[in-house]
């Protein structure tokens, strides 16, 4: 991966940070919030690539949604 490619992807990381995203940006924020739940991702997808970027934690329930997180097996 080229030094370009990974400034691209620390941007789409920072842009889930964002109160508001950038219309230029060409992404589309997702916010799932619920009693049992608290994540923020945004969803980049092009003709060859699909990135998502999570927001990290930032709230006592995005830490226990993080504690609450396991790997599935999608078949």
């Amino acid at each position: 991966m080229d030094k370009k490619r990974i400034i691209e992807y620390l941007e789409y990381a920072a842009i889930s940070y964002y109160e508001s995203i950038p219309e230029n940006a060409n992404v589309k924020f997702y916010n799932i919030k619920d009693c049992n739940l608290d994540v923020e991702f945004i969803v980049k997808r092009s003709k060859d690539e699909l990135l998502i970027a999570f927001r990290g934690t930032d709230s006592l329930c995005d830490a226990l949604t993080d504690i609450k997180f396991w790997k599935k097996k999608i078949p």
